[in-house]
């Protein structure tokens, strides 16, 4: 995935931080819902064009617990979030969120890690 970037160390247990993007077709303009819930289509295309107009993008495992899954369409739909979308993806074994240069890799739901990847890459 690339070299994990030293000053991500420390935030989080199963979070780590790396130097670039995963890799997202494109095509599509950007997604029309900002939160796609397991079983939902994902707007897989529509995520390469949100990375590249400088959104992140948050796919996350179709057997993330429901309490995860509920408390991350919470923030990622919460009215004063924006440029944020998150799709459940079969493809992921762990939680990533992208943005253009890192990704975020989580092996287990973390909010606090998620918000502060979040708002470093948005310039919140």
């Amino acid at each position: 995935m690339g070299d994990e970037i030293p000053d991500a160390q420390g935030r989080s247990d199963v979070c780590t931080v790396h130097g670039r993007p995963d890799d997202f077709s494109r095509g599509g303009g950007l997604p029309v819902t900002p939160f796609s819930g397991p079983g939902q289509p994902t707007p897989s295309a529509a995520y390469g064009d949100a990375v590249e107009a400088g959104w992140v993008v948050i796919r996350y495992r179709s057997d993330l617990a429901a309490a995860s899954v509920s408390a991350l369409r919470t923030c990622v739909t919460d009215p004063a979030t924006k440029h944020i979308v998150a799709g459940a993806d079969p493809g992921v074994k762990a939680i990533t969120a992208s943005a253009a240069g890192r990704t975020q890799i989580c092996t287990d739901y973390d909010v606090d890690a998620l918000v502060h990847f979040t708002a470093d890459r948005l310039g919140a």
